[in-house]
Order: C-alpha cells, then structure tokens, then sequence
C-alpha cells in the first residue's frame, strides 16, 4: 500500500504543470547552451577542443562563453525546486484533500509517502535534461578532446592541483565520462534533498499563500552564498554541488545535506502524527 501510494503520487507529480514547466525550462538552458557549443566549436581541431564533459551547463566555467545564461540558472535554480512536488503538496493541505486521503491510508503513510514522492520527482526532473546533455555533448564533440574552458593544458603545473579540488576528482581521473554523469545524478540528489527541506515547512505550517513555500530554500541557498561573501572559507552551495569546481572545500560542508533531510524527515513525522485520524 505505501509504495503504490508513492507510485501514484510520483506519476501525479510528474503530470503537474509545475513539473512540465520546470523541465521545459531546464531543457531549455541544456538546448541553448549545447547550440552555442555547436556554433562556436563548429570546425575547430581536436588538439584546440575543450572536453565534452567540460561544455556541459554545469560547468560553472565551461559555460563562461554565455556566462549570463550560466547566471540566470543560478538564479532561478532555488525558485524552481518546490514547482514539481512542493507546491501540489502544499496545494493538497490548502484544499483539505490531504484529510482525505490521510484518513484513507494513515496519517503517518501520507506524509512519507508525500515525502518521498516529493524527493524522486525532484530528482528525476533535475537530472533527466542535464543527462540528456550529456549524450548529446558525446554524440557532437570529439571524445578525443582534452581541453578545459580556463585554458590551463593537462601538462600545465596547476591542471593537477584543479582536478584535485574537484568533488569525486579520483572519479574524474578515472573517467571524465562516468565522473560527469555521477556528478549530475548528484546534482539531481541534492536537488531532490533541497526540496524535501521545502517540504518539511509544507508538512509543519499552514501558509494561506502558496508561494510561501518557495521562500524556505530560497532563503537557506542564498544565505550560503552571502556567507561565502564575509566569511573565510567557502559556503556558497554551487561550490559543492557543481561539477569542475577549482575552489578548495571544506568536506565539513557536506554534512549540510544529511542534515536537511533528518529536518525533513522530522518535520514529516510531526506532521504525520498530527494528521493521524482515530
């Protein structure tokens, strides 16, 4: 019963406008960002091309071609999170549809079953267009191409000093291929855990407008980057979940992803034990 009740519950999300616009919009940077690759690289030699892995949108530097669009991504990324399941979530406990199917199979049932719907639908939705970049970005570039957007060679001094600071580097020394699509499948994890935090506050309070929800990790993102501003050290969230980051990390910071699913998690089971009938 609860994992056919997430099922539904994924399948409904994923069928929300919320979800369809959130994918049309991140599809969108992909097919911007791999047409100006195609345009700018169209007929250069494979000793001057930049690594495919290293055009993808992703790259906080592979993109610095268009650093505007690369900008703009930032920006939105935190407002669009809650659209897949945060919202219809919070749509369902405004309306009083959450009483009912609560009632229908456990308070505590809906809630986790609300929360992990509300993490595989996020995930999905964040990770989907940037694989799809991915294998497009094989198909269209030489696989053969070594260079980096920052113009440092492999032989160059500091190349192994960069590739060092990168998260999972081991992985990418590996394989740069494997390395790109574990850091986007991490990407869409962190996306899936930042949204879960979102919906801990849908879980816990009653905001008379939906678009509250949209502040909470709104607010927590842009924090991390105003700190990283007067603080030494780096906290901005980008830094750690970005790929082909330089920036030297604190593995401390990690720490900050468990975190915000146990508040979620806790969050979910208060909400679940108010929400229990008889």
């Amino acid at each position: 019963m609860f994992f056919r009740s997430v099922a539904v519950q994924i399948r409904s999300c994923l069928k929300q406008s919320g979800s369809i616009i959130t994918f049309l919009i991140l599809l969108a940077f992909v097919l911007q960002n791999f047409i100006l690759n195609v345009q700018t690289y169209q007929g250069d030699d494979v000793l001057s091309m930049v690594h495919p892995m290293k055009l993808l949108v992703l790259n906080e530097f592979g993109g610095y071609l268009n650093i505007e669009m690369f900008s703009v991504l930032l920006q939105v990324y935190p407002l669009l999170l809650p659209l897949p399941a945060v919202i219809p979530y919070a749509k369902e406990r405004q309306t009083g549809e959450s009483i009912l199917l609560a009632a229908r199979i456990g308070g505590m049932r809906y809630a986790f079953s609300r929360l992990l719907s509300v993490l595989v639908t996020t995930f999905i939705i964040f990770t989907v267009p940037f694989l799809i970049e991915i294998g497009l970005n094989c198909i269209s570039f030489p696989l053969e191409a070594q260079g980096d957007p920052l113009g440092i060679g492999i032989y160059d001094p500091k190349y192994p000093e960069m590739v060092r600071r990168y998260l999972f580097s081991g992985l990418y020394i590996r394989s740069p291929y494997l390395y790109a699509v574990v850091e986007t499948l991490f990407w869409g994890l962190c996306s899936a855990i930042f949204a879960a935090f979102s919906a801990a506050f849908v879980a816990v309070f009653r905001f008379k407008f939906t678009v509250f929800y949209l502040l909470p990790v709104y607010l927590f993102l842009n924090a991390t980057t105003l700190l990283s501003a007067k603080v030494a050290g780096t906290t901005a969230w980008y830094y750690y979940v970005l790929p082909y980051n330089e920036r030297l990390k604190n593995p401390a910071y990690l720490w900050v992803l468990p975190i915000l699913l146990l508040i979620a998690v806790l969050a979910t089971a208060r909400g679940g034990r108010r929400d229990c009938i008889g």
